[in-house]
């Protein structure tokens, strides 16, 4: 841990445990204090250790707020209650400098402190809860643009897939673009063309049109001569399996993956090597993908409505976002937000986003930048934090669409309508460019002409129906969970009682 002395021998910890965190240490490093100790506090705010004692040491030296021992040292407490020896040490020294007075006040402020931002706190106030338990649709697949095969790998006589994650929004378009993995670079721009063109029929919930993260497809590319023998196949696959049996759940979590994308692409039928088996292996040796991709499936399946699965669900996916796993954090926040399968929060959203902001997810940035520059809610509204957000999304964000979308509306929150206009327009030009749907994006070019920032209309979650719910499909045949859990052997209890 390289540390920064400071005053009295009081440090700020430079721990770059994060891009987040880098950024703000740079800002720090080059003396611009005010808007490190404004990326120091929004980290601190949801829980990161290392901010909360670097906001102590700016209160302490009075960088960017007023000088205030008292309030350092609440700061530098509620850093160290997981008993970090050195802050421990830095926090009794600064206690032991107070007089009587200020003792007594100081351990005030920091109860208020802790009851407020604690681990507990924050673990309690992220807690969700499931109320979408009736039965819903699935995105169909309505429109489809073929991709153009690449020259190049055409040449070669290679075949390849790209896997895509998107949102599948409410108007039935997708949103949010992310390359997952790619056979060749070649195939990934193809791909991503392709996909933007193409038009779903949206996930309905409670008869409400809703969207759906985290889909994930898998465009292929496959010259119509080339062949696949089961041989091969089922050689290579042995050969992966005998490297996942060391029961290391990242080569667990490969073997599966490894699986699915060699059946979708030969064709060959791998039913026998229990594909959900080792995604299983793998979640419940605590790997964030594999959990990831258990809950992803789960919540989103057709069968969601069986009695316990979004239980289960939810289990997986706290389970990855309390791991680190961004991808998690993010799809919790989503639907914390929409209020259609857990129970709406908002405040919790915004600090999931923000945790995984801190693990460098772009979709997350962007969406905190959309929240804190066009909420109707004047207590969330923050065009600082959501300038912050956005500056740190690049240029080569894969969804421009939603990217220039989102600057024209920071700068027209900050009050810079020409330079908004600049970018609505850029948004206009990329959905013509994919003919996309365009009333929504004029309207807001409009209000950036008229000199008017962009407000969201207030949503209210869709009314929770008391409804029956679905018959369940048999355990494990769609690879939603293990058959070895607690959790399915008591859902194959209820399936048998039905």
């Amino acid at each position: 841990m390289r540390l920064v002395t400071l005053f009295f021998g009081l440090q700020l910890v430079a721990l770059g445990a994060s891009a987040n965190f880098d950024a703000a240490m740079k800002l720090y490093q080059n003396k611009d204090y005010e808007h490190a100790f404004f990326a120091f506090n929004r980290m601190a705010e949801i829980g990161d250790h290392a901010s909360q004692f670097n906001v102590g040491i700016m209160h302490f030296r009075g960088e960017s707020v007023q000088r205030d021992s008292i309030v350092a040292y609440s700061w530098m407490a509620l850093a160290s209650q997981k008993g970090d020896e050195n802050w421990a040490k830095m926090r009794d020294k600064l206690f032991a400098s107070l007089s009587e007075g200020e003792k007594a006040k100081a351990v005030s402020v920091r109860e208020t402190l802790f009851s407020r931002l604690s681990d507990a706190v924050l673990e309690k106030q992220m807690a969700p809860e499931v109320i979408s338990r009736g039965s819903a649709t699935s995105v169909k697949l309505k429109k489809s643009v073929a991709p153009k095969y690449p020259q190049g790998v055409r040449d070669r006589g290679e075949d390849g897939w790209v896997d895509i994650a998107f949102t599948v929004v409410a108007d039935g378009t997708t949103r949010n673009h992310s390359i997952i993995s790619a056979t060749d670079l070649e195939f990934t721009t193809s791909a991503l063309k392709s996909l933007k063109q193409w038009r779903f029929e949206p996930r309905v919930v409670r008869n409400t049109a809703v969207a759906q993260y985290g889909v994930i497809h898998r465009v292929l590319f496959r010259i119509a001569d080339t062949e696949y023998r089961q041989q091969s196949i089922e050689k290579l696959a042995q050969e992966l399996r005998n490297k996942a049996e060391n029961g290391n759940p990242a080569e667990l979590y490969e073997y599966a993956s490894t699986l699915q994308r060699l059946a979708s692409l030969s064709g060959v039928d791998l039913t026998k090597y229990k594909v959900d088996r080792w995604f299983n292996r793998a979640a419940e040796a605590g790997y964030g993908p594999a959990q990831f991709a258990l809950a992803q499936g789960m919540f989103y399946a057709s069968d969601l409505a069986c009695k316990g699965e979004p239980e289960v669900a939810l289990k997986w996916l706290l389970r990855a976002a309390k791991g680190g796993q961004t991808d998690a954090q993010n799809l919790l926040a989503y639907e914390l937000l929409s209020g259609v399968r857990l129970r709406q929060n908002v405040t919790a959203a915004i600090k999931l986003l923000e945790r995984a902001s801190m693990g460098n997810n772009l979709s997350a940035r962007l969406q905190l930048a959309w929240i804190f520059a066009t909420t109707p809610d004047d207590n969330l509204r923050n065009s600082k934090a959501a300038k912050y957000y956005v500056d740190m999304v690049p240029d080569n964000y894969l969804d421009h669409l939603t990217l220039f979308e989102v600057r024209a509306a920071v700068v027209a929150a900050n009050d810079n309508f020409s330079d908004a206009v600049l970018w609505q327009n850029k948004a206009l030009d990329e959905a013509s460019r994919y003919d996309l749907p365009k009333d929504t994006v004029s309207d807001r070019l409009k209000a950036y002409q008229a000199q008017k920032s962009w407000t969201e209309p207030a949503t209210t979650p869709p009314p929770i129906a008391d409804e029956k719910p679905a018959n369940c499909l048999p355990v494990g045949a769609k690879g939603h969970c293990a058959t070895n859990s607690e959790e399915c052997r008591a859902l194959e209890q209820v399936n048998s009682a039905q």
